[in-house]
């Protein structure tokens, strides 16, 4: 399982909406049967979860939903031991080389796949709650492995050599400009025959001494969300 933390759900979110077409490979899913859960519902199709599961021609891919949409009270927390606390939306399957368009349900999976894969993120590994490993020892099953996904707070995620904007023309510049996150085909593979997207974050093109051209487009590079208190 892999909790995907606030910030990197923002990212995600925002790089799933300029998704290119994907090829759907191995190398591309963190695992090979995984469950990914964002912080908060994932726009347009408020999206909590996904999973993918290893078939025997491919992936079988589902979106899920938290059940009470945020509502709180004893009857939704009983319905939600009993039938569980995600409800199917979904689903796909997907064979090796498969081709997905941008705007697939699965958009919000695949831009979380490559950012993680593009390694924009640490990964680490969570302490399982000791209830729920007495819940599993209990029924001899393993402990579930959880891992927590967090964008890196220093670095940059721009792979070196390609930090120029589209169309750029390689001409002087006087000012600097703000290039907005975008997403580039990356040779890869035998002979970097292969392509796949990478995602550039947004930054400052020009020279380091010039003059930052005003916009009226206000640029949020993280989030720090305030905690509500009662």
């Amino acid at each position: 399982m892999f909790w995907i933390d606030d910030d990197f759900t923002d990212l995600a979110e925002y790089a799933a909406e300029k998704l290119p077409d994907v090829t759907i490979n191995r190398e591309l899913m963190p695992g090979t049967d995984g469950l990914l859960v964002w912080s908060r519902p994932v726009m347009p199709r408020r999206i909590t979860a996904a999973s993918w599961t290893a078939t025997s021609d491919g992936w079988h891919l589902i979106n899920y939903r938290t059940i009470g949409g945020g509502l709180d009270g004893t009857p939704l927390q009983r319905l939600r031991e009993h039938v569980g606390w995600l409800v199917p939306m979904n689903s796909a399957q997907v064979r090796e080389q498969h081709v997905l368009p941008g705007d697939h349900p699965a958009a919000a999976l695949l831009a979380t796949w490559l950012l993680v894969t593009q390694q924009a993120a640490n990964v680490t590994t969570a302490e399982v709650d000791k209830a729920v490993r007495k819940s599993y020892a209990r029924t001899n099953r393993p402990t579930p492995e959880v891992r927590i996904v967090r964008i890196r707070a220093k670095g940059s995620t721009t792979p070196t050599g390609i930090r120029s904007a589209p169309g750029d023309s390689g001409r002087s510049q006087t000012r600097r400009l703000w290039v907005s996150g975008h997403w580039r085909n990356q040779p890869y593979g035998p002979g970097r025959a292969l392509r796949r997207p990478v995602y550039i974050n947004p930054f400052l093109r020009g020279p380091d001494n010039a003059p930052i051209q005003l916009s009226t487009t206000v640029r949020m590079l993280g989030s720090r969300r305030p905690k509500l208190e009662d």
